[in-house]
């Protein structure tokens, strides 16, 4: 008898151990469920604080452009200031001097600025012949030679006027005439 009790008690572990095999994967599953849904929420939620933090950014740069942006209706009105009479000089070029004719042409929305530049208009006057007169023919034939030679006259008056302790405003600056022979 005693042996034939052993086999049912060795049938019994076996089935113990397969019992035991199967509690043990189904914990390792739900371990993994448990594991995996985590890290989606986890996931989910660092990606919805990322969407409302990137929105946040964009709110906070377009409103930092609308406010540096200059409105049209914060400009007022266009006020030119003509450097009359206009700039007549003599220019070198390879083979010989030619004669350059300017118009000059100052934009500007401020009053004060309008009126600092013609306090010191015959300063300015000269500034600009003495930095025109350098200009070579060669380089002026080109369009991109004018424009260089129109910023170069932007920078001539806005030093002028830092030199003098004036703050300007200048928009932009227009060849209103420009004859070269």
């Amino acid at each position: 008898m005693a042996e034939k009790n052993a086999p049912v008690v060795e049938e019994e572990e076996e089935g113990g151990k397969k019992g035991g095999m199967l509690k043990m994967m189904i914990i390792i599953i739900v371990i993994i469920i448990l594991v995996g849904g985590a890290a989606a929420g986890v996931y989910f939620f660092m990606k919805s604080q990322l969407d409302s933090a990137q929105a946040e950014l964009q709110e906070a740069q377009a409103r930092l452009e609308d406010e540096m942006a200059p409105k049209k209706e914060e400009l007022g009105e266009p006020i030119y200031l003509e450097f009359d009479p206009e700039f007549t000089l003599n220019i070198m070029g390879e083979q010989q001097e030619h004669y350059l004719t300017v118009g000059v042409s100052v934009l500007t929305y401020s009053q004060d600025t309008f009126d600092a530049l013609n306090v010191y208009r015959p300063m300015l006057r000269n500034s600009l012949v003495i930095m025109m007169a350098d200009a070579r023919y060669e380089d002026l034939l080109a369009p991109e030679g004018k424009e260089r030679l129109r910023d170069m006259a932007k920078q001539t008056i806005t030093e002028v006027m830092d030199d003098n302790s004036q703050s300007v405003e200048i928009a932009d600056l227009y060849f209103t005439k420009f004859l070269m022979q």
